[in-house]
Protein backbone atom coordinates (compact mmCIF):
# COMPACT_ATOMS: atom_id res chain seq x y z
CA UNK A 1 0.00 0.00 0.00
CA UNK A 2 3.06 2.51 0.92
CA UNK A 3 3.76 1.78 -2.81
CA UNK A 4 0.93 2.59 -4.14
CA UNK A 5 0.93 5.84 -2.69
CA UNK A 6 4.35 7.30 -3.62
CA UNK A 7 3.31 6.33 -6.75
CA UNK A 8 0.00 8.43 -6.63
CA UNK A 9 0.90 12.23 -7.89
CA UNK A 10 -0.51 15.25 -6.22
CA UNK A 11 -3.62 16.63 -7.75
CA UNK A 12 -2.87 18.93 -10.88
CA UNK A 13 0.60 17.50 -11.48
CA UNK A 14 1.03 17.21 -15.26
CA UNK A 15 0.87 13.48 -15.54
CA UNK A 16 -1.16 11.89 -18.67
CA UNK A 17 -4.18 9.85 -17.96
CA UNK A 18 -3.10 5.93 -16.70
CA UNK A 19 -4.56 4.44 -19.84
CA UNK A 20 -6.22 6.12 -23.17
CA UNK A 21 -9.85 6.09 -23.42
CA UNK A 22 -11.64 3.75 -26.22
CA UNK A 23 -15.29 2.93 -26.23
CA UNK A 24 -16.36 -1.26 -26.11
CA UNK A 25 -16.42 -2.49 -29.22
CA UNK A 26 -19.88 -4.14 -28.46
CA UNK A 27 -21.66 -1.26 -26.47
CA UNK A 28 -22.40 2.22 -26.82
CA UNK A 29 -22.05 3.49 -23.30
CA UNK A 30 -22.47 6.81 -21.89
CA UNK A 31 -19.09 6.90 -20.57
CA UNK A 32 -15.99 4.89 -22.60
CA UNK A 33 -14.71 2.19 -21.15
CA UNK A 34 -10.48 2.22 -20.91
CA UNK A 35 -8.56 -1.09 -21.04
CA UNK A 36 -6.78 0.02 -18.06
CA UNK A 37 -6.79 -2.80 -15.14
CA UNK A 38 -7.18 -1.88 -11.68
CA UNK A 39 -4.17 0.58 -10.18
CA UNK A 40 -2.75 -0.67 -6.79
CA UNK A 41 -6.21 -2.57 -5.68
CA UNK A 42 -8.35 0.26 -6.03
CA UNK A 43 -12.04 -0.55 -6.03
CA UNK A 44 -11.05 -4.61 -5.63
CA UNK A 45 -12.77 -4.67 -2.55
CA UNK A 46 -16.26 -3.66 -4.67
CA UNK A 47 -15.88 -5.42 -7.88
CA UNK A 48 -17.40 -8.86 -6.74
CA UNK A 49 -20.81 -9.31 -6.24
CA UNK A 50 -20.12 -11.24 -2.98
CA UNK A 51 -18.29 -8.50 -1.23
CA UNK A 52 -19.62 -7.04 2.25
CA UNK A 53 -20.03 -3.25 1.08
CA UNK A 54 -21.48 -3.87 -1.98
CA UNK A 55 -23.82 -6.79 -0.75
CA UNK A 56 -24.65 -4.53 2.73
CA UNK A 57 -25.79 -1.16 0.11
CA UNK A 58 -27.92 -4.12 -2.07
CA UNK A 59 -29.85 -4.55 0.84
CA UNK A 60 -29.98 -1.21 2.12
CA UNK A 61 -31.58 -1.59 5.41
CA UNK A 62 -32.09 0.85 7.73
CA UNK A 63 -28.87 1.91 10.01
CA UNK A 64 -28.13 2.34 13.71
CA UNK A 65 -26.33 -0.18 14.72
CA UNK A 66 -22.38 0.16 15.45
CA UNK A 67 -20.88 -2.23 13.44
CA UNK A 68 -21.35 -1.92 9.71
CA UNK A 69 -22.32 -5.21 8.58
CA UNK A 70 -24.84 -5.45 10.71
CA UNK A 71 -26.50 -1.55 10.07
CA UNK A 72 -26.96 -2.21 6.93
CA UNK A 73 -28.39 -5.56 6.76
CA UNK A 74 -30.56 -5.63 10.23
CA UNK A 75 -34.55 -5.46 9.74
CA UNK A 76 -35.40 -3.17 13.20
CA UNK A 77 -36.44 -5.41 15.58
CA UNK A 78 -40.01 -5.29 17.04
CA UNK A 79 -38.97 -3.77 20.51
CA UNK A 80 -37.05 -1.05 19.28
CA UNK A 81 -38.14 2.16 20.70
CA UNK A 82 -39.32 4.27 17.64
CA UNK A 83 -42.95 6.88 17.61
CA UNK A 84 -44.39 4.08 14.87
CA UNK A 85 -44.83 0.40 15.27
CA UNK A 86 -41.29 -1.35 13.17
CA UNK A 87 -40.96 -4.81 12.17
CA UNK A 88 -41.78 -7.01 8.69
CA UNK A 89 -44.61 -5.18 7.41
CA UNK A 90 -43.39 -1.72 7.85
CA UNK A 91 -40.08 -2.70 6.17
CA UNK A 92 -42.76 -4.71 3.20
CA UNK A 93 -44.17 -1.14 2.69
CA UNK A 94 -40.49 0.51 2.69
CA UNK A 95 -39.87 -1.24 -0.28
CA UNK A 96 -43.32 -1.24 -1.91
CA UNK A 97 -42.94 2.47 -1.64
CA UNK A 98 -39.22 2.32 -3.51
CA UNK A 99 -40.75 0.52 -6.07
CA UNK A 100 -44.15 2.14 -6.79
CA UNK A 101 -42.11 5.75 -6.35
CA UNK A 102 -38.98 4.32 -8.76
CA UNK A 103 -42.87 3.69 -11.23
CA UNK A 104 -45.21 5.88 -11.04
CA UNK A 105 -43.23 8.58 -9.52
CA UNK A 106 -44.18 10.26 -6.06
CA UNK A 107 -46.90 12.23 -6.83
CA UNK A 108 -48.80 9.83 -8.88
CA UNK A 109 -48.46 7.18 -6.65
CA UNK A 110 -51.53 6.40 -4.43
CA UNK A 111 -51.11 5.13 -0.79
CA UNK A 112 -53.36 1.97 -2.20
CA UNK A 113 -50.96 1.35 -5.10
CA UNK A 114 -48.12 0.65 -2.36
CA UNK A 115 -50.48 -1.41 -0.42
CA UNK A 116 -51.31 -3.57 -3.40
CA UNK A 117 -47.77 -3.92 -4.18
CA UNK A 118 -46.71 -5.00 -0.47
CA UNK A 119 -49.44 -7.14 -0.48
CA UNK A 120 -51.21 -6.06 2.58
CA UNK A 121 -54.37 -4.08 3.77
CA UNK A 122 -54.77 -0.80 2.70
CA UNK A 123 -55.51 0.41 6.47
CA UNK A 124 -52.50 -1.16 7.07
CA UNK A 125 -50.13 1.35 5.46
CA UNK A 126 -51.25 3.68 7.98
CA UNK A 127 -50.65 2.02 10.59
CA UNK A 128 -46.80 2.38 10.42
CA UNK A 129 -47.14 6.27 8.15
CA UNK A 130 -49.24 9.03 8.96
CA UNK A 131 -49.01 9.60 4.48
CA UNK A 132 -47.00 8.88 1.19
CA UNK A 133 -44.71 11.84 2.32
CA UNK A 134 -43.86 10.39 6.00
CA UNK A 135 -42.80 7.30 3.75
CA UNK A 136 -40.35 8.86 1.65
CA UNK A 137 -38.97 10.91 4.21
CA UNK A 138 -38.04 7.35 5.86
CA UNK A 139 -36.88 5.44 2.70
CA UNK A 140 -34.37 8.62 2.57
CA UNK A 141 -33.40 9.02 6.62
CA UNK A 142 -32.80 4.98 7.19
CA UNK A 143 -31.77 4.45 3.31
CA UNK A 144 -29.31 7.42 3.56
CA UNK A 145 -28.24 6.67 6.87
CA UNK A 146 -26.79 2.99 6.00
CA UNK A 147 -24.84 4.15 2.89
CA UNK A 148 -23.31 7.10 4.55
CA UNK A 149 -22.15 4.53 7.42
CA UNK A 150 -20.59 2.46 3.95
CA UNK A 151 -18.51 5.71 2.63
CA UNK A 152 -17.65 6.47 6.05
CA UNK A 153 -16.21 3.14 6.79
CA UNK A 154 -14.30 3.22 3.78
CA UNK A 155 -12.31 6.95 4.66
CA UNK A 156 -11.59 5.55 7.85
CA UNK A 157 -9.93 2.46 6.37
CA UNK A 158 -6.61 2.04 4.95
CA UNK A 159 -5.66 3.26 1.46
CA UNK A 160 -4.46 6.09 -0.09
CA UNK A 161 -6.82 8.78 -1.36
CA UNK A 162 -7.21 7.78 -4.91
CA UNK A 163 -8.46 3.98 -3.29
CA UNK A 164 -10.56 5.45 -0.81
CA UNK A 165 -11.79 7.63 -3.96
CA UNK A 166 -12.49 4.25 -6.74
CA UNK A 167 -13.65 2.45 -4.21
CA UNK A 168 -16.77 4.93 -3.07
CA UNK A 169 -16.83 5.58 -6.42
CA UNK A 170 -17.49 1.97 -6.89
CA UNK A 171 -20.02 1.72 -4.36
CA UNK A 172 -21.91 4.58 -5.30
CA UNK A 173 -21.94 3.03 -8.80
CA UNK A 174 -22.41 -0.41 -7.68
CA UNK A 175 -25.82 1.18 -5.86
CA UNK A 176 -27.64 1.63 -9.52
CA UNK A 177 -26.53 -1.76 -10.51
CA UNK A 178 -27.97 -3.36 -7.71
CA UNK A 179 -30.60 -0.78 -6.65
CA UNK A 180 -31.84 1.04 -9.46
CA UNK A 181 -35.28 1.76 -8.32
CA UNK A 182 -33.47 3.31 -5.21
CA UNK A 183 -31.32 5.26 -6.57
CA UNK A 184 -34.20 6.53 -8.70
CA UNK A 185 -35.96 7.54 -5.99
CA UNK A 186 -33.03 9.49 -4.48
CA UNK A 187 -32.59 10.84 -7.50
CA UNK A 188 -35.82 12.39 -8.95
CA UNK A 189 -38.09 12.69 -5.73
CA UNK A 190 -35.80 13.51 -3.02
CA UNK A 191 -32.85 15.50 -4.37
CA UNK A 192 -33.90 17.11 -6.92
CA UNK A 193 -37.13 18.36 -4.55
CA UNK A 194 -38.15 21.32 -2.29
CA UNK A 195 -37.71 18.40 0.86
CA UNK A 196 -33.88 18.03 0.28
CA UNK A 197 -34.11 21.35 1.57
CA UNK A 198 -35.34 20.37 4.93
CA UNK A 199 -32.93 20.54 8.18
CA UNK A 200 -32.97 16.83 8.40
CA UNK A 201 -32.15 16.24 4.65
CA UNK A 202 -29.45 19.05 4.89
CA UNK A 203 -27.75 17.59 7.85
CA UNK A 204 -27.72 14.30 6.13
CA UNK A 205 -26.25 15.88 3.00
CA UNK A 206 -23.44 17.81 5.05
CA UNK A 207 -22.75 14.71 6.36
CA UNK A 208 -21.76 13.50 2.96
CA UNK A 209 -19.79 16.26 2.18
CA UNK A 210 -17.54 15.95 5.70
CA UNK A 211 -17.20 12.44 5.12
CA UNK A 212 -15.25 13.33 1.45
CA UNK A 213 -13.59 16.34 3.10
CA UNK A 214 -11.71 14.28 5.63
CA UNK A 215 -10.67 12.01 2.91
CA UNK A 216 -9.22 14.72 0.83
CA UNK A 217 -7.47 16.40 3.45
CA UNK A 218 -6.31 13.27 4.87
CA UNK A 219 -4.47 13.06 1.03
CA UNK A 220 -2.91 16.32 1.42
CA UNK A 221 -1.46 15.91 4.72
CA UNK A 222 0.19 12.59 3.69
CA UNK A 223 1.41 14.35 0.73
CA UNK A 224 -0.72 12.62 -2.13
CA UNK A 225 -2.75 15.53 -2.70
CA UNK A 226 -1.93 19.68 -3.03
CA UNK A 227 -1.75 22.00 -0.27
CA UNK A 228 -2.83 24.07 -1.72
CA UNK A 229 -6.35 24.25 -2.88
CA UNK A 230 -9.65 24.21 0.30
CA UNK A 231 -10.79 20.59 1.09
CA UNK A 232 -14.13 21.25 0.60
CA UNK A 233 -14.03 22.70 -2.85
CA UNK A 234 -12.02 19.49 -3.58
CA UNK A 235 -14.84 17.42 -1.90
CA UNK A 236 -17.48 19.03 -3.86
CA UNK A 237 -16.06 19.13 -7.24
CA UNK A 238 -15.66 14.69 -6.72
CA UNK A 239 -19.13 14.59 -5.32
CA UNK A 240 -20.90 16.69 -8.38
CA UNK A 241 -19.07 14.45 -10.66
CA UNK A 242 -20.19 11.71 -9.33
CA UNK A 243 -24.24 12.89 -8.99
CA UNK A 244 -24.14 13.75 -13.03
CA UNK A 245 -22.81 9.99 -13.83
CA UNK A 246 -25.26 8.86 -11.82
CA UNK A 247 -27.89 10.91 -12.65
CA UNK A 248 -27.45 10.65 -16.40
CA UNK A 249 -27.73 6.38 -15.69
CA UNK A 250 -31.09 6.85 -14.04
CA UNK A 251 -31.90 9.11 -17.03
CA UNK A 252 -30.63 6.44 -19.80
CA UNK A 253 -28.36 8.32 -21.77
CA UNK A 254 -26.96 5.95 -23.36
CA UNK A 255 -26.47 2.31 -22.92
CA UNK A 256 -24.53 -0.21 -20.57
CA UNK A 257 -23.54 -3.78 -21.11
CA UNK A 258 -26.65 -6.06 -19.98
CA UNK A 259 -24.32 -9.31 -18.87
CA UNK A 260 -23.40 -9.22 -15.20
CA UNK A 261 -20.03 -9.56 -15.64
CA UNK A 262 -19.45 -7.17 -18.27
CA UNK A 263 -21.53 -4.36 -15.78
CA UNK A 264 -19.46 -5.15 -13.19
CA UNK A 265 -16.28 -4.40 -14.70
CA UNK A 266 -18.06 -1.60 -16.47
CA UNK A 267 -18.98 0.57 -13.32
CA UNK A 268 -15.61 -0.37 -12.18
CA UNK A 269 -13.92 0.94 -15.28
CA UNK A 270 -16.31 4.21 -15.08
CA UNK A 271 -15.30 4.87 -11.07
CA UNK A 272 -11.68 4.43 -12.13
CA UNK A 273 -11.84 7.00 -14.80
CA UNK A 274 -13.29 9.51 -12.22
CA UNK A 275 -10.73 9.07 -10.02
CA UNK A 276 -8.35 9.66 -12.46
CA UNK A 277 -9.50 12.68 -14.08
CA UNK A 278 -10.47 14.02 -10.63
CA UNK A 279 -6.96 13.37 -9.39
CA UNK A 280 -4.99 14.27 -12.64
CA UNK A 281 -7.12 16.37 -14.75
CA UNK A 282 -7.48 15.93 -18.55
CA UNK A 283 -4.34 17.57 -20.09
CA UNK A 284 -1.87 15.56 -22.15
CA UNK A 285 1.41 14.26 -20.32
CA UNK A 286 3.32 17.98 -21.28
CA UNK A 287 0.49 19.78 -19.21
CA UNK A 288 -1.14 21.31 -22.64
CA UNK A 289 -5.03 21.03 -23.49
Amino acid sequence: MAQAAASTPPLGSNRSMTSPIRIAARSVSPFPVSPSPDPAGAGRILSTPDSRVVYCLARLRPAGNPTMARSLTAVPSEDESAPRPRGEKRERILEASIQVFARKGFHRARVSDIAAEAEIAYGLVYHYFKNKDEILATIFEERWSGFLDAIEAIGRGPGTVRNQLVSIATLILNAFRLRPEWVKVLVLEIQRSSRFAEPAQQQAVARLFEAFERIVRGGQERGELRPDFDARVGAALFLGAIDLVITSLVLKVGEIPEEDQAQRAYYLDVAQQIVDIFLNGTTGADGTA
